[in-house]
C-alpha cells in the first residue's frame, strides 16, 4: 500500500476552492482538506479564501487530534504523512496570520460583511489579541486618504457599519468623516448619475444626520428637468431619478407630503406623465405637454 495521503486526489493545480461547499464536508475531511490546501492558496495570493477557510476550522488542539485520528485508520508507516501534516500546519498558520493582517490593513471597507465577520472572529485567536487588531484597523483607516476623502470608498456602507460594530471603531469619528464626504459629494452631483440617492443610502445605513429637505430639493429639480426636456427617454430617466429619492425619503425616513405621496403612487403604476403634472402644480412650474398631447389637444 502506498504511503500517499488519501486526500491527495482532492488537490489539483487549478483547484477552485469554494468555502461554502467545503463547509458541508464531514469535519475530518474538512480539516484535512483545509490544512492541505491553505499553503498552496497562499502562494496564489488567495487571501480572502484563506480567511474564509480558516473561519471553518475548529480550535488548534482539535485540528491536531483530527489529523491523528485520520492517520490511525491506516496500518502502514505513516511517518511521512505525519511530517507533511506538521509542515502543512506550520505553513497554514503563517498563511492565515499573513492573510488576516493584510486584509485588515488594506482597504477592508471594500470587502463584504461576511469576510469582516470572519476576520473579527480570527482576531480573537491571534497572539496579538482582538484589541490589537481593532487598533490596527483604525490606524489603517485614518492613514488611508482614499477612505477619508473619496465618495467611492463609501460605496459599501454595510461593510463600514460592520467594521464599526465588530472592531469597535470610534463611531462618531467615522460618521464625521462620512458626513464631510457626503456633503462634498452633494455639491458635485451631476445629471448623468443619481449620486444623491447613493448619498442618502449611505447616510441612512450609517445613521449620519443629513438635511432631508436638501434631498427633496434635488428630486424636485429632477422633476423640473423631466418637464423641460423634449426627449421622451430623458424625461423618463429624470422622473425615475426623482421617484427613487422620493420613495427612499418616504419609505426609510417617513419624510413625505401630498406631492411625494402622489408621485410615488403614480410612478409605481407607471404613470410618469401624471407624476410630472402633479409636480408642476405643487412646485409651481409650467407643465410642458409632449408632442402627442398637443396633437390630441
Amino acid at each position: 500500500m502506498s504511503n500517499e495521503c488519501p486526500f491527495k486526489n482532492m488537490q489539483t493545480e487549478n483547484l477552485e476552492i469554494d468555502p461554502k461547499k467545503i463547509a458541508k464536508f464531514p469535519e475530518e475531511t474538512l480539516v484535512e482538506f483545509i490544512v492541505e490546501n491553505i499553503p498552496s492558496a497562499y502562494k496564489k495570493g488567495m487571501h480572502t479564501i484563506i480567511v474564509q477557510l480558516a473561519a471553518l476550522l475548529p480550535p488548534q488542539r482539535d485540528i491536531e487530534k483530527i489529523l491523528k485520528g485520520n492517520l490511525a485508520t491506516f496500518d502502514f508507516d505513516t511517518s511521512k504523512i505525519k511530517a507533511e501534516h506538521e509542515e502543512n500546519l506550520y505553513k497554514m498558520g503563517n498563511a492565515i496570520r499573513a492573510s488576516h493582517a493584510l486584509l485588515i490593513r488594506n482597504h477592508l471597507y471594500k470587502e463584504n460583511t461576511e469576510l469582516i465577520e470572519n476576520l473579527a472572529k480570527l482576531s480573537s485567536f491571534t497572539k496579538e489579541g482582538a484589541e490589537f487588531w481593532e487598533h490596527e484597523l483604525h490606524k489603517s483607516l485614518m492613514a488611508n486618504e482614499n477612505f477619508k476623502t473619496s465618495f467611492k470608498a463609501w460605496g459599501n456602507p454595510a461593510s463600514i457599519k460592520k467594521m464599526i460594530e465588530l472592531f469597535h471603531l470610534p463611531q462618531e469619528e467615522i460618521k464625521k468623516i462620512g458626513s464631510c464626504i457626503l456633503a462634498e459629494n452633494m455639491k458635485l452631483y451631476d445629471r448623468s448619475q443619481n449620486n444623491a440617492l447613493s448619498c442618502l443610502c449611505i447616510a441612512y445605513e450609517l445613521e449620519i444626520e443629513v438635511d432631508l429637505k436638501d434631498y427633496k430639493k434635488i428630486a424636485d429639480k429632477f422633476m423640473k428637468l423631466a418637464n423641460n426636456t423634449n426627449c421622451d427617454n430623458d424625461r423618463r430617466t429624470w422622473v425615475e431619478h426623482a421617484y427613487n429619492i422620493y420613495e427612499f425619503l418616504k419609505e426609510k425616513y417617513k419624510f413625505s407630503d401630498d406631492m411625494i405621496d402622489a408621485i410615488v403612487e403614480d410612478c409605481k403604476n407607471f404613470k410618469k406623465q401624471e407624476a410630472i403634472k402633479k409636480a408642476s402644480i405643487a412646485l409651481k412650474f409650467t407643465y410642458k405637454r409632449r408632442g402627442w398631447e398637443k396633437l390630441i389637444g
